[in-house]
Order: structure tokens, then C-alpha cells, then sequence
């Protein structure tokens, strides 16, 4: 390619899109990896600082790309209630693979267990999740998934204030 045609190429790919900023589950990958190498207790207390769809992705994040992922940040997260929910319901209607899965799994039964969301008494929530877990083998991630979900209604805590301090 000569010079001309890269510096149009360039200059139409500025033009259009902008300077982009790699991201990684709606979450800029810098801002994940910054937080990322936090310590889990601060990660804890600037978890709930970030929107709720910057929480679930830096959540994701943490959780795929993390050995020993900060389990803290889903009682965090749980925290959100309906907001929350509403962005896993939206995430489960979507083409997703087994570990994002597992997450939300995960995810659904801590609110469910801290009564922050009536997940088992949401059927199409419920539904969801179900059809999304039976997409995979349940030899891999979608049988933790599993076992997460049928946990969902059974194991009932409630918001204890150590989860309410730790993520303030």
C-alpha cells in the first residue's frame, strides 16, 4: 500500500469511528485492568462507585480473567436488585458462552439469597437462564450453572451488614 491511499485509509477510519478505546463487557479494558490489580478490598468499596452495567462488566472481567476471582463482588453486585436483574435478563437474550453463563448463574442465586430479587418467583427469568444452562454440556461450566440454579429459592440469607460495609 502506498503512503497516500494508508493516509486516507487513516484519516477515514479517525473521521469516522474516533479514537476507540478497546472494551471489554461494555467496560473500557483499561479502566477493568486498573481494577483488576486493586486490592479485593478496595475492589470491594469502589465495586458500587461504578453504573450498574460498568459493575457487571467489571464483574465478568474479574471473574474470567482473574485466578481466585474477588467472590465479594457478587454480593456487591447482588446489591442492585431489579436494576441488576434487568441487565442479566437482558445479557441472557443474547449469544453468550458457558462461563458468561456460570457468571450470571452465580450471579441470580446470590440476589436470590440475599433477597435483594425474588429470582425464583421470576419464571421467565428463570426460564431463561434454564434454556441458556441447557445450550451446553453439563460436564463444563453450564453444570456449575445448573447447581447454582437449582439453589435458586432454597438458600435464603438475607443482606447481612458486614456485605452492606464491605461494599460501601
Amino acid at each position: 500500500m502506498t503512503m497516500k491511499p494508508f493516509a486516507l485509509v487513516l484519516c477515514c477510519a479517525v473521521a469516522l469511528g474516533g479514537c476507540v478505546r478497546p472494551k471489554t463487557d461494555g467496560v473500557e479494558l483499561s479502566v477493568a485492568r486498573e481494577f483488576r490489580a486493586m486490592p479485593v478490598a478496595e475492589q470491594a468499596r469502589a465495586f458500587r462507585q461504578y453504573p450498574v452495567d460498568q459493575q457487571l462488566g467489571l464483574y465478568f472481567f474479574t471473574h474470567q480473567h482473574m485466578h481466585h476471582p474477588p467472590i465479594i463482588l457478587a454480593h456487591c453486585f447482588a446489591l442492585n436488585g431489579a436494576a441488576g436483574v434487568e441487565l442479566l435478563r437482558a445479557k441472557l437474550s443474547e449469544e453468550i458462552n458457558a462461563v458468561t453463563v456460570r457468571d450470571i448463574a452465580k450471579l441470580l442465586r446470590t440476589m436470590d439469597s440475599m433477597k435483594t430479587y425474588d429470582v425464583a418467583g421470576d419464571t421467565q427469568l428463570m426460564e431463561a437462564l434454564r434454556a441458556q444452562i441447557a445450550k451446553f454440556p453439563p460436564e463444563g461450566w453450564a453444570g456449575l450453572a445448573a447447581d447454582y440454579a437449582n439453589k435458586i429459592g432454597h438458600e435464603r440469607s438475607g443482606i447481612g451488614l458486614a456485605t452492606q460495609r464491605e461494599c460501601t
